[in-house]
């Protein structure tokens, strides 16, 4: 669906472009681009059920990191905001400039081949920690 048919995104009267948030959370959740998960983290896990609001994660698994289990919170300001980058296939873009990082070098080589590559991406820092950029295949 395109961002000319697209009912989440509309123009409104004073022209401007505005996002109906349930229906692109409802949507992203459906599709698995987001979950759900609590105060001390995606996985629900307190110690305290009534101190457990629960918030709306991007899965990070194995992007910036290798083997890790991680997940960035998304604010309810950057749901419009991410949920077009997500409806163009695009969601890493949002992971990077939201964490200020780049992603695994694999990520990235796949990422400049689809062309969605900006130059403020490029302005990010690059890995230059020996764990983030060795491969499950590498010998310790």
């Amino acid at each position: 669906m395109t961002e000319e048919n697209d009912p989440v995104i509309f123009t409104g009267r004073d022209g401007k472009e505005y996002c109906d948030e349930e229906r692109a959370v409802a949507e992203m959740l459906v599709d698995g681009a987001l979950f759900i998960g609590g105060d001390s983290g995606p996985f629900l896990e307190s110690d305290t059920p009534d101190k457990r609001p629960a918030g709306l994660y991007v899965n990070c698994n194995d992007f910036f990191f290798y083997s890790a289990a991680d997940a960035l919170i998304l604010p309810r300001d950057q749901i419009h905001p991410f949920y077009k980058l997500w409806k163009q296939g695009h969601a890493n873009v949002w992971r990077c400039l939201k964490e200020k990082r780049r992603p695994l070098p694999q990520i990235e080589a796949r990422m400049k081949a689809q062309g969605i590559w900006t130059d403020e991406l490029d302005a990010l820092p690059a890995h230059d920690s020996p764990l983030e950029a060795k491969t499950p295949d590498t010998p310790a």
